[in-house]
């Protein structure tokens, strides 16, 4: 179920996969807007008209999940300097700018009480570990599953001006598999569950939105499923950054 609509109220470009308009209008969901810090940064404008939609649209509460821990990953591979020398810190220091930012918008628009933002060790958890390691092994094993995987991070590479090597995309498959989790079944902070997420990027070639909507669809994915124990599928709503409409 994929579907592009224009949203002219917030000038937003969608294309929503496992959902609906009827479904997001109609306040089914919560919503949580995914932040990689690896992006470079965007106008607050275009972080205000995403915290108002995620508001607006969430049936209790939204989200900014910012992917500040997991990018130290890529920083050990990718980065020089102090990104490399200190992965972990440098993603900690770069995640809290991104959390400053959205700070200020959500005070900005007096959203405090309908928006909460969370660090990635605020959703990683012992249920999140393993389904992790359920699906590294998928991984190891399923041709579909890694092509899925690969082909994407080939592409960000071939972006970023990096050569494509064993060692790098080793390490942005990690990066994806645990990841995944959360791109398959939501986020639960607090008790309240939020299956839709909102995911602003530069440039959309580059997500995982196919992959993760085959092994929620896919009769073959049906065993993986169970053993993740994902319950009711997860919306995703994409978006291109700086793409407004008029």
């Amino acid at each position: 179920m994929k579907e592009i609509i224009n949203n002219k109220e917030d000038k937003l470009k969608l294309k929503l996969t496992n959902t609906n308009k009827s479904e997001i209008y109609g306040k089914e969901k919560n919503i949580w807007i995914g932040v990689s810090i690896s992006l470079k940064e965007y106008y607050d404008n275009d972080a205000q008209k995403y915290l108002k939609f995620a508001a607006k649209n969430s049936k209790d509460k939204a989200f900014v999940v910012i992917a500040d821990d997991i990018a130290a990953i890529n920083n050990r591979v990718l980065e020089k300097g102090y990104l490399k020398n200190y992965p972990f810190e440098a993603a900690r220091a770069i995640g809290d700018v991104w959390e400053e930012k959205y700070l200020k918008n959500i005070e900005i628009l007096n959203l405090e009480d309908k928006v909460k933002i969370l660090k990635w060790r605020d959703v990683w958890n012992d249920k999140t570990q393993k389904q992790y390691e359920i699906l590294k092994e998928a991984y190891e094993n399923d041709l579909y599953i890694r092509q899925g995987i690969i082909l994407p991070m080939i592409y960000y590479l071939n972006c970023r001006g990096r050569n494509v090597n064993r060692k790098r995309l080793d390490a942005l498959c990690e990066y994806v598999l645990r990841e995944l989790p959360f791109l398959l079944n939501g986020i639960e902070y607090n008790g309240i569950e939020a299956k839709c997420m909102f995911y602003p990027s530069y440039n959309m070639k580059q997500n995982l939105t196919d992959l993760s909507f085959n092994i929620q669809k896919n009769e073959k994915y049906a065993n993986l499923r169970e053993e993740l124990g994902i319950k009711g599928d997860l919306a995703i709503i994409d978006t291109q950054i700086g793409e407004s409409l008029m």
